[in-house]
C-alpha cells in the first residue's frame, strides 16, 4: 500500500514565502512584514479608480505602520491559493479579520493579492492588491483619514458606480485566472516593461 505522505508534494519556496508574508500581517510588526520583501519591492492597491499611490518598500513600511497602529489584532486568512511556477506568481484570495483599538470594533474585509516573487521564490518583489472598494472608503473616512489621505481626497469622492465597477474587476480577474491559467503574467510583464520592477534583490 502506498505511503500517504508520498502522495503530497512539499510546498514550494514561493508558497513558503507567501505564508511568511501573511504571517507578517498577523504579527502587526513592520520589520516582520518587511522580512520577505525585496529591496525593489512595489505595492499597488487596485482598482486604479481608488487612486491610491503606488508604494516602494520604504513607503509601504510607513503605510503599514499607520495601519498596524489601528489594530489590537489582525490576520489575513487565505481562502484559496493559486501558484504559477512559470511566472513566479502566487494569487491569494484572503479574508482580513481584525479588532480595532478604537472601541474594539471588529473589522472584516477581503482582498485578492497578486504576488510576484523572485526567481528563487525567496523574495516578494511586487504585490497588486485588489481591495474591497467600499471597505477602503469606510476605513479612510471613519477610521484612518491620516493614513489614507486628507478629507476630500480621492477616496472621499468614490461613487457607488465606481465601487460596483471595482468589484466587477475583481470578478473578471478571478475568472481570467481560472479560465486561462496564465497567472497574470500579462500584468506583471507589462509592469516590468515599464520599469516598475528592476533586478531581483536579496532577502531583507
Amino acid at each position: 500500500m502506498e505511503n500517504p505522505s508520498s502522495t503530497f508534494a512539499p510546498p514550494s519556496q514561493r508558497i513558503k514565502t507567501v505564508h511568511d508574508l501573511l504571517d507578517g500581517y498577523r504579527s502587526l510588526s513592520v520589520p516582520t512584514l518587511l522580512a520577505p520583501l525585496s529591496e525593489d519591492f512595489r505595492h499597488r492597491a487596485l482598482p486604479a479608480s481608488l487612486e491610491m499611490p503606488e508604494r516602494d518598500r520604504a513607503a509601504f513600511a510607513q503605510h503599514a505602520a499607520g495601519v498596524f497602529g489601528l489594530f489590537d489584532a489582525f490576520e489575513m486568512v487565505p481562502q484559496s491559493v493559486h501558484e504559477d511556477a512559470a511566472t513566479n506568481v502566487v494569487v491569494v484570495h484572503a479574508l482580513m479579520r481584525g479588532v480595532m483599538k478604537m472601541k474594539q470594533v471588529d473589522w472584516r474585509n477581503e482582498c485578492i493579492l497578486l504576488i510576484r516573487l523572485s526567481e528563487d521564490g525567496a523574495r516578494v518583489r511586487e504585490i497588486a492588491e485588489f481591495v474591497d472598494s467600499a471597505k477602503a472608503v469606510e476605513m479612510r473616512r471613519k477610521h484612518a483619514p491620516g493614513v489614507f489621505g486628507k478629507a476630500g481626497g480621492a477616496l472621499a469622492g468614490v461613487r457607488l458606480s465606481t465601487l460596483v465597477a471595482g468589484f466587477s474587476q475583481i470578478v473578471v480577474v478571478c475568472a481570467t485566472y481560472h479560465a486561462v491559467g496564465l497567472g497574470f503574467s500579462w500584468w506583471f510583464n507589462s509592469r516590468s516593461s515599464s520599469s516598475s520592477v528592476t533586478t531581483s534583490p536579496s532577502r531583507k
